[in-house]
């Protein structure tokens, strides 16, 4: 009997379908996967309670997430192997990790850019999609009281766009490009928090306002609006800077939650057209790929537009029929962890 480990560096719960720290989702999928393999028992707790686990020794302790406090944990439990499942690239390059990474037997690293390809226990694992995902109660009634105005929004819109300013980011690159493409006459939904927007000093032309609107519900996509819109708008770069990576205006750092949704409900996407998405099972049959990237935003709205614009009915719900496939098939956490487990006990 092998015995596992998982210590989480926090506890988060009800943000989404695709948060890979979900504490209670990821705890649900483990007890399924501990029945499945029969040959395993699996605890998962938060870093905090790792003593706890001294006496039971475990055989193989796995980090989801990375701390610092990590670094002590290996210098305890002097029996046990360790891997992480983490985005790892901000925590490699600083000199005082090195030395916890080549202690690693397994690295699951969630970004796609990385430091790793060249060691043997490297895995390129991604985020996912925990598919029996519900928000708990009072978010649910809460978000039920919008449900039609939302859904109704969503097929008023030509494109949604489910996202957050980026503040980190200095080119502001999000707040132009939706400026450019309502000028166009293209009707944009943001589903965000309408203050982070404002607070972004994001401004429109008064003549174009009737274009754009904010989702009634005040909140990032749901459900309703990825099954309902014609367009859902993935812009991969995110708010780590990466120097080597902004030079040639590349986002392929790490997928956003918003692809795993977009895939998990079957919407019509569109998105960059890189090794990243692709990497994944994006293709022309399931999505719509934009060759243009933010270096040049006027020819990213032109693409844009004419994507929309030109848009087929029955080939936009294949492509939608397809998404869904894809990723309720290979994109689930239970996939990731049944990878995971499988590994690290052979």
């Amino acid at each position: 009997m092998i015995k596992i480990l998982v210590l989480v560096r926090r506890y988060r719960s009800d943000q989404s379908e695709a948060d890979e720290h979900d504490y209670d989702y990821n705890k649900k999928v483990l007890n399924y996967l501990q029945k499945k393999f029969n040959s395993i028992l699996v605890k998962y707790d938060l870093i905090t309670n790792y003593k706890s686990y001294l006496k039971w020794e475990p055989n193989h302790i796995v980090f989801l997430g990375f701390d610092s406090k990590f670094l002590k944990i290996q210098t305890i439990f002097k029996k046990s192997k360790f891997s992480i499942w983490a985005k790892c690239y901000s925590s490699f390059i600083k000199n005082e990790y090195k030395h916890f990474y080549d202690n690693l037997d397994y690295i699951f690293d969630s970004c796609y850019f990385n430091n790793f390809k060249n060691k043997d226990n490297y895995h390129y694992l991604p985020t996912a999609i925990h598919k029996t995902f519900k928000n708990k109660f009072l978010k649910r009634i809460y978000l039920s009281f919008f449900k039609k105005k939302i859904i109704a929004q969503s097929k008023n819109a030509d494109i949604i766009f489910s996202g957050s300013p980026r503040f980190n980011r200095d080119d502001n690159y999000r707040q132009k490009l939706i400026n450019i493409l309502i000028k166009r006459g293209i009707k944009i939904l943001i589903c965000a928090p309408k203050k982070l927007w404002i607070k972004s000093n994001f401004k429109i032309d008064a003549d174009y306002e009737k274009n754009l609107s904010f989702a009634s519900h005040n909140y990032w996509a749901i459900k309703e609006q990825y099954e309902n819109s014609k367009f859902v708008l993935d812009l991969p770069w995110l708010d780590t800077i990466i120097p080597d990576l902004e030079k040639n205006f590349d986002p392929q750092f790490a997928l956003g939650w918003n692809v795993f949704r977009s895939g998990f409900y079957g919407s019509n996407l569109i998105t960059y057209d890189c090794e990243m998405n692709r990497n994944i099972g994006l293709n022309e049959e399931n999505c719509n790929f934009y060759k243009s990237n933010i270096e040049n935003l006027n020819y990213l709205g032109e693409e844009l537009e004419h994507i929309i614009k030109s848009a087929d009915v029955n080939k936009s719900q294949n492509k939608k029929n397809n998404l869904k496939n894809l990723f309720i098939q290979n994109h689930t956490y239970e996939k990731r962890w049944n990878y995971i487990i499988e590994k690290i006990s052979n």
